[in-house]
């Protein structure tokens, strides 16, 4: 008889042992969940934080002549004020609120052909301070019937930025930025 108690009593033992064991691994996988889902939170929060803190400092840089802003809906005409000579150099400036680091900036010119480009300037530069213009040494003049900036920066917090800016010229001889796009380079 006190084999068989014993027998009984060590499998009560075991099935609480199990039952205790198994409710242990729950609550650590309810626990390790809670977790996962607390970092994705943190993460979110971070991510917003740094947005926040980026748009205040945010550099962007656009083409302009004449130390004037070259950009949509103005035109860019001979004979206009700040555009006089056909000639004139053309210039990047930062109109943003943060410095651009790093700033690599390409004038190309569309060929006849689709698809046919080439590029006629390239400019670097270790930074452009907020309202500071950078000489780019191309002038209308080389600029083709259509022709696009395309600059690459960076802010202080080292995110990426990119301007690309369409020059068109009109039926007249007049040129125009016929598109302005301002984007962030996400992360590869």
């Amino acid at each position: 008889m006190e084999v068989e108690t014993y027998h009984l009593a060590s499998i009560v033992l075991g099935v609480l042992t199990l039952a205790v064991v198994a409710w242990y691994a729950w609550e650590a996988h309810r626990t390790a969940d809670a977790g996962v889902r607390q970092a994705g939170i943190s993460d979110r929060i971070a991510k917003s934080a740094a947005s926040q803190s980026e748009a205040p400092n945010r550099p962007v840089v656009v083409l302009v002549t004449g130390r004037q802003l070259i950009g949509a809906p103005a035109i860019v005409e001979d004979g206009a004020a700040g555009f006089t000579l056909q000639n004139e150099t053309l210039q990047l400036v930062n109109i943003g609120e943060g410095p651009a680091l790093d700033v690599t900036a390409e004038m190309v010119n569309a060929g006849p052909n689709p698809g046919q480009l080439t590029t006629i300037k390239r400019v670097l530069a270790a930074y452009i301070r907020p309202g500071e213009y950078l000489e780019t040494g191309c002038t209308r003049a080389e600029l083709a019937q259509t022709a696009h900036l395309e600059a690459s920066y960076k802010s202080v917090s080292m995110t990426s930025y990119r301007t690309v800016q369409i020059i068109v010229t009109l039926s007249d001889g007049r040129k125009t930025i016929q598109q302005t796009e301002l984007s962030r380079v996400l992360p590869a």
